[in-house]
């Protein structure tokens, strides 16, 4: 990686929410994300490739299915798609039925954005952090925790769907310049058990696999 693309990722923000409140980076390409012209949902939004584990709260939970193997054009692919797929999901719905879950216990899709939204923080968080430095060694925090110090299960559905999508528009023009060498850097993460190392490429899957789960749960309370 040259001296000068390096510079330039090291001055992105690493906190939580680290891209949703920056501008674009230079060649940025907030038009790919077409949240503000919402299209017909593509065909897999209506399928289910995610079972419903009851566990001893009595509420289901959907168990998704990270690790499946995907490559760095798929990972870009998803992560472009998966929020255009929820704009056309929830085109013209009133905030009424946004907001309302479709049963006791049960997420919104309100909540459903919620927990993107807190995913894209912490694991865009580490996608940069691995790019940024030299094999680093961080103790990761689950999105689930995160949430708690946000106010995005409060937010509106519009304004937060929109701060999303700049999220993830940014995401994407950090990702595409990145030489498939990137996608290979690694980090030692604690905070689940011993320490592991994690690829970039890992949380990206993981990123993309898991927001897929959950454009179909989006789905299905739609269609409900």
């Amino acid at each position: 990686m040259s001296k000068r693309r390096h510079a330039s990722l090291q001055r992105l923000p690493l906190a939580g929410g680290w891209c949703a409140t920056s501008s674009l980076p230079r060649g940025g390409r907030w038009q790919t994300l077409r949240a503000t012209r919402p299209t017909s949902p593509p065909p897999w939004a209506a399928t289910d490739d995610v079972r419903l584990d009851h566990g001893t709260s009595g509420h289901a939970r959907f168990i998704a299915v990270y690790d499946r193997q995907l490559t760095v054009d798929q990972v870009q692919a998803q992560l472009q798609e998966q929020p255009e797929a929820i704009a056309a999901l929830t085109a013209g719905l009133p905030p009424a039925r946004l907001h309302r879950p479709p049963n006791r216990g049960e997420w919104s899709v309100n909540d459903v954005l919620a927990h993107l939204r807190s995913c894209g923080d912490m694991w865009g968080k580490y996608i940069a952090l691995i790019v940024t430095e030299d094999h680093p060694t961080y103790r990761a925090m689950n999105p689930r925790t995160w949430i708690k110090r946000t106010n995005y299960p409060e937010l509106e559905f519009t304004p937060s769907f929109r701060a999303f999508a700049k999220q993830r528009a940014e995401l994407l023009a950090f990702l595409r310049p990145l030489p498939k060498a990137a996608w290979s850097r690694s980090a030692i993460v604690s905070g689940a058990g011993r320490p592991r190392e994690r690829t970039m490429l890992e949380y990206a899957q993981w990123l993309a696999n898991h927001e897929r789960t959950h454009v179909k749960q989006i789905a299905r309370i739609v269609r409900g």
